[in-house]
């Protein structure tokens, strides 16, 4: 389930440098030569600078995360060595419906490529102009990982100044894809 600053986080306004791919100028990110990208239609008028009112936020439309998750693991502890131990796990965790936001870029890139049509709700204009664009919470897309963790620890015998406890932890990480 999002938690409550995921459903309603009060909105906010930022302003990064973003390029409109569709714009051409100093600030746009077409040249005036090559061809539009699909989503574009017509140009758009020059960007009057290279930042663009963004608003960010919580999403009351946000469906749960779901996830999959699986691991499996071992400790060893010899008896021929007290106080040493030894242990690995496998995971491999798969989430859906990942909560998030895009970024301002990733949504103009998005839509006016025609890779995400869906983002272009996302973006306001007025007179050919990009006046705001809405990154509030969304549902983006997966999350894929898996890998393995290693420790071991070893625990001298007590002492009269105290315990002592060497241990040492790995994770090697075998895979971490997000899919938007």
């Amino acid at each position: 389930t999002p938690s409550i600053s995921d459903l309603y986080f009060g909105n906010s306004s930022n302003y990064p440098q973003v390029r409109d791919p569709c714009a051409p100028g100093q600030y746009g990110g077409w040249d005036g030569v090559s061809p539009l990208p699909p989503g574009c239609g017509a140009p758009h008028k020059p960007q009057p600078n290279a930042q663009i009112k963004t608003t960010g936020g919580g999403n009351p439309g946000l469906t749960p995360e779901k996830a999959v998750s699986r691991s499996i693991g071992f400790v060893y502890n010899p008896g021929w060595l007290p106080g040493f131990d030894f242990s690995a796990d496998y995971y491999n965790i798969r989430v859906f419906n990942l909560v998030g936001s895009v970024g301002s870029q990733s949504i103009l890139t998005g839509c006016y490529s025609g890779s995400h049509p869906e983002y272009c709700h996302l973006i306001q204009a007025s007179n050919g102009i990009i006046s705001n664009i809405l990154n509030t919470n969304i549902n983006v897309g997966e999350l894929d990982t898996s890998g393995v963790d290693v420790s071991t620890h070893y625990k001298w015998p007590s002492t009269s100044v105290g315990d002592f406890k060497l241990g040492l932890d790995w994770t090697f990480l075998k895979k971490f894809q997000s899919v938007n």
